[in-house]
């Protein structure tokens, strides 16, 4: 179980200055989708896990949602920005995978987390039990055997900081899901996304690796919805 409460690499000052000026338009496509199958939009008690500066607010915002919003990030100087730019909101110092609270939450966020995160098992375990109703987070996914999440193999550097990057099997995604939220309703918007040039590691994997939006709805059961998928990716989301 990880104990770190702060990876510097997330307290590059460009990288800040980016989150900071995000839009609700400049989301994942993951996002704006899957929060459009979440029906009650009222009074709602969100966790944007990885929140840095706190730009989800706006998203829920923009989408009419009423809401008390909770972020959670490990780096202390975008929490700063954030209760700068949201005074009325709580923002706290920790690390989701081992993150404990009195409180649930209607929907847990942890969008653009999982793809660096390589104890996913234990992020995805405990998202569940802060949730009430939704968990909602999107990960890289490979139509390859193998799932990467090994640094020295897969990694995007910032600044002079090698950042791991976590791209699940197809199989094993579905696996993980039908392990810990078999008992739920799962939807899945999966599309193609191009590597950076700050990502190094193999081309079979960068060049076809999909973004996968994830969406667990705790008060309903069924068969795992997989509303798109790459048409490249044909025959591997059956």
């Amino acid at each position: 179980m990880p104990t770190e409460i702060n990876y510097g690499y997330w307290d590059n000052q460009d990288l800040l200055a980016g989150f900071n000026d995000k839009t609700p338009d400049r989301f994942f496509k993951s996002e704006i989708n899957l929060l459009g199958n979440i029906s009650n939009t009222n009074n709602l008690q969100v966790l944007d896990i990885g929140c840095s500066c706190g730009r989800f607010y706006d998203l829920l915002q923009s989408l009419h949602y009423q809401f008390e919003y909770t972020g959670l990030d490990i780096s202390q100087n975008s929490l700063d920005i954030a209760r700068a730019n949201y005074p009325g909101s709580e923002f706290i110092l920790g690390n989701a995978v081992n993150f404990s609270s009195h409180k649930k939450f209607n929907i847990v966020n942890a969008t653009g987390v999982f793809q660096h995160e390589t104890h996913y098992r234990e992020l995805l375990i405990n998202m569940l039990n802060l949730a009430k109703d939704y968990v909602l987070f999107d990960v890289k996914i490979t139509p390859l055997e193998n799932t990467y999440a090994d640094v020295e193999k897969l990694y995007c550097m910032m600044g002079e900081a090698k950042i791991p990057m976590v791209v699940l099997a197809y199989t094993e995604l579905i696996s993980l899901i039908n392990e810990l939220a078999n008992q739920f309703s799962v939807s899945l918007l999966a599309y193609s996304t191009p590597s950076n040039s700050s990502t190094y590691g193999p081309k079979e994997v960068t060049e076809n690796w999909a973004s996968c939006g994830v969406l667990i709805d705790k008060n309903t059961q069924g068969p795992i919805h997989i509303l798109s998928f790459p048409d490249k990716w044909d025959g591997h989301a059956k």
